[in-house]
């Protein structure tokens, strides 16, 4: 049976689409021949029905004020209706800042508060610094999907 994990993101200026494509290139290396769809999705476009169903959820936002940016917020606001069918569903977050990053903790209490499964704490860059300390929090939340999912991956 076919797995689905969403990417989940907004970006105004581009850093946070960049941090949800390397997510994505590095997740899709070792997803290759398995079957696991794998998609980004802009908030400004959110298809409630895939999200609904996903069974794995990334979120990623840029750090406005301290805060996530009100598409996200948005998501979190209206997915409060579906709690019972996201309930216990993986996750992990994201955050892209020039220097802040308090919006980190926001998005990970956002993200709990609706009953998701965090596996890790929110990664956060500062703009398009994505170095090894980044890809190797990206490449641990994965092993934890591998494992809460069985999906069977050579990690």
């Amino acid at each position: 049976m076919s797995k689905n994990i969403i990417i989940l993101y907004y970006s105004k200026s581009g850093n946070t689409e960049l941090f949800a494509k390397r997510i994505f290139e590095i997740f899709r290396v070792f997803l290759l021949e398995k079957d696991i769809n794998l998609e980004m999705m802009d908030a400004k476009e959110i298809n409630y029905d895939k999200i609904k169903n996903a069974d794995a959820l990334i979120i990623g936002s840029p750090d406005y004020f301290s805060y996530p940016s009100g598409y996200i917020k948005i998501f979190f606001d209206e997915m409060r209706d579906f709690k019972k069918q996201i309930k216990d569903t993986p996750a992990f977050t994201f955050v892209t800042h020039g220097g802040g990053g308090k919006a980190a903790k926001y998005i990970d209490r956002l993200s709990k508060s609706i009953g998701l499964d965090l596996v890790s704490k929110c990664i956060s860059v500062e703009e398009k610094d994505i170095g090894k300390k980044e890809e190797k929090k990206i490449k641990k939340a994965l092993k934890e999907f591998n494992d809460i999912l069985d999906l069977n991956l050579n990690l």
